[in-house]
């Protein structure tokens, strides 16, 4: 008797929360420190940065412009693969 064919929502939950598991595993001494820790080193980590809070950066040509909302979209659409990224 042969096994059932998997359900590709059910294999694919599974595969989500394994994923989810090694990342939290990877990353569980971070997610032990206390929250209010982990916003003051995020926040010096931003202050240390190019940019600061309130900064405004407007390219100097279409091109320039172009270039980094292509950045910016590959950017947003990857996947996280750390807690601090």
């Amino acid at each position: 008797m042969s096994a059932p064919h998997p359900n590709p929502i059910v294999e694919e939950l599974a595969q989500r929360r394994t994923r989810l598991e090694c990342i939290l595993e990877a990353h569980s001494a971070v997610l032990r420190k206390k929250p209010a820790n982990l916003v003051s080193e995020a926040y010096e980590r931003m202050q240390e940065g190019f940019a600061q809070p309130g900064d405004h950066w407007f390219p100097k040509d279409a091109a320039e412009k172009d270039k980094n909302v292509k950045r910016m979209e590959e950017i947003c659409a990857t996947t996280s693969t750390s807690i601090e990224a």
